[in-house]
């Protein structure tokens, strides 16, 4: 069976999780210190990191990926010692 995507599920509307990550990024305007990490983007590739029956859970393996990434994503937006990074939206990957 194949694993569920997110984008496959009656629950999920893109245009407002669009508008929502949109209103984020603006966000970071006017909040110098926010960032916005874009899990969305890492794990596109990977369905089996969500549970196969609502596709918005986290497997375990896909919660341990989440945790490392946004460890990561924060390690890189705000670096011990340096400048914090211009980027908005960081990766951890």
């Amino acid at each position: 069976q194949r694993q569920m995507c997110i984008r496959d599920s009656p629950y999920y509307e893109p245009a407002g999780a669009e508008r929502f990550t949109r209103a984020l990024v603006d966000a970071t305007a006017r909040h110098p210190d926010l960032r916005v990490h874009d899990w969305a983007r890492e794990s596109r590739s990977h369905p089996d990191w969500y549970l196969s029956d609502d596709a918005n859970h986290n497997t375990e393996a896909g919660a341990v990926a989440k945790a490392r990434s946004m460890a990561a994503a924060l390690t890189a937006a705000f670096p011990a010692g340096r400048p914090a990074s211009a980027e908005k939206v960081v990766l951890g990957e």
